[in-house]
Order: C-alpha cells, then sequence, then structure tokens
C-alpha cells in the first residue's frame, strides 16, 4: 500500500505524542539520577515541557532530513548536482551526463488535461479534501487537508537544442520531476460552470479515476499540473549514443536537415532524470 498525506499526517501526530510521552518519562528519570538534570527539570513547568519537545522534534527533523536526502526531493537534487553540466558537443558515447538547454517538440499529439496546453510531457495531479481528527490539549478537534487521489505522468520523445546540437531524450521509463505551475481549486462542486465541470469529469476519467463523487456530491478537489512545453529550460541527466537520425524510426521529417543527435535512452543499469525544476537548473542558461 502506497502512504498518501494521511497516512503521513497520522504518523507524525502519533509519533509525536509518543515521542514527547517517551521524553517527558526520560526527563524524570534523568531528574532523579543526575543532580545538575534535577535542577533544570525542576525548576518549572516551561523547561520540563521544553526540553521534552526539543528532545522529540530534533529526531524528527533529522528523520525527515535523512529520508529526503536518500529517497526524496534532496536525492533528485543530488542526482543533478553531482554530475557538472556539459557541453553537448564535448559528449562521448556511453558516457552518463547531465545537459540543459532548450526543448524541442517531436509531436505535437500530447496536450494537458487543464490548461489544454500542447506540451511534450505532463505531470497532473488529483486530491479532495478529507477531515483528519487532531488533538489540542484536552480537546479532539478536526481539521481539513487535501490527499492525493491519483498522479498521472505523461510523456513523449522529444529533443533538447544544444547550439549546433541536438540531444534526443526518450521518454519511456524516464525517471520525471515536473514543476507545478498550474492549480485548480474548487471548495465545492456545486461552484463548477459547466465548462469547468467537463474538464474536471474528463480529466477524471483521463486519469482512470471515478468521478461521480466528485462531481455529483459536494466534496471539494484540486489538480495540480506540470507541464514540459516548447522553448523552455530542460535538465537530463542519462546515457547517449551519437546516433544518426536515418536510424532513428518515425523521427521528423521537418527535422531532416538534422543528422546525427546525442540518443538518451534508460536502461536498467542506467536511469534517465528529466526535470525542469528551478532548484535543478542552472540560472545561466
Amino acid at each position: 500500500m502506497k502512504l498518501n498525506e494521511t497516512h503521513f499526517y497520522y504518523i507524525l501526530m502519533f509519533g509525536s505524542m509518543v515521542g514527547f510521552i517517551a521524553s517527558l518519562q526520560l526527563g524524570w528519570y534523568l531528574s532523579e539520577t543526575n543532580d545538575w538534570f534535577f535542577t533544570v527539570w525542576d525548576e518549572s513547568t516551561f523547561n520540563r515541557i521544553f526540553l521534552a519537545a526539543i528532545t522529540t522534534f530534533i529526531p524528527l527533523y533529522f528523520a525527515y532530513n535523512f529520508y529526503s536526502y536518500y529517497w526524496g526531493a534532496k536525492k533528485r537534487i543530488r542526482t543533478f548536482k553531482e554530475r557538472e553540466l556539459v557541453s553537448l558537443s564535448n559528449c562521448k558515447s556511453g558516457e552518463i551526463v547531465r545537459i540543459q538547454n532548450k526543448l524541442i517538440p517531436l509531436s505535437d499529439d500530447l496536450t494537458s488535461p487543464i490548461t489544454n496546453r500542447s506540451c511534450s510531457a505532463y505531470i497532473v495531479t488529483a486530491k479532495q479534501e478529507v477531515e483528519r481528527v487532531s488533538h489540542n490539549g484536552n480537546n479532539v478537534t478536526t481539521n481539513t487537508g487535501w490527499e492525493t487521489i491519483k498522479t498521472v505522468n505523461k510523456g513523449v520523445n522529444f529533443m533538447i537544442e544544444c547550439g549546433e546540437h541536438f540531444a534526443y531524450i526518450s521518454y519511456e521509463n524516464a525517471n520525471v520531476s515536473i514543476h507545478n505551475d498550474h492549480h485548480y481549486e474548487k471548495l465545492s462542486c456545486q461552484s463548477f460552470n459547466p465548462k469547468d465541470k467537463e474538464m474536471a469529469i474528463n480529466t477524471l476519467k483521463e486519469m482512470d479515476v471515478l468521478h461521480h463523487s466528485f462531481i455529483n456530491y459536494h466534496e471539494a478537489i484540486r489538480f495540480d499540473e506540470g507541464v514540459l512545453e516548447q522553448g523552455e529550460q530542460v535538465a537530463v541527466v542519462g546515457a547517449g549514443n551519437w546516433k544518426n537520425t536515418d536510424d532513428i524510426a518515425d523521427f521528423p521529417s521537418n527535422l531532416e536537415h538534422i543528422k546525427k543527435v546525442f540518443f538518451i535512452t534508460a536502461t536498467e543499469s542506467k536511469p534517465v532524470y528529466i526535470s525542469d525544476s528551478k532548484d535543478i537548473l542552472e540560472k545561466q542558461y
């Protein structure tokens, strides 16, 4: 089972509660065995709460950063930053390289579902608003938050123009992260106008999500969308080989003036990473 935002919310909430109680128990134990700690611990209730909170949240902070560094967002950034950005003209067949430049589409068949933009790739996420239980002192209350229903990643092959040289990027099996630049949110489906309702239904259908509970009832819904489109800066890390365009199936006839490209495709041992994230792109390009 894949964990979503609600699972992480409850893990954090209950983990914090258990950690805080354990920290209080540890504090009482140390106050009975250490004179200096007893002086600090017994001075005020504020000291006890402060020390217990610090002991609870510092490990959580380091655990979060550890996870992010090895499996999360920081790992993705590290994958790009640990390789020097190179000029495509200096790339050699078989090398794993990091390149960045202007995207050139090879097809206009792909359109993003929310904004209807022609693009080479898009990632769209549908979210629903859910109620979550929270604990505030002696009171149990509820609050609301967004929970991911499904994320869809679609893309086609594209090229990157680097001066007089070109890289051909195979999208299949690539690890892709796209900056979300469009958010569509309705706090109640009663507020849908006919055009928005049609867009939401079509998007949920395309994502293979049952849409009736969202469109026919009064639940809040949100879409986040990001695209890779013509002319924008895109960074790629992967292994490639110089290849004649005559040897590439379905190479566009309108680009027949391009005779050779650096063909980057993912393999089991050499994955490909694609991103337009601001944390990854170099500003000088």
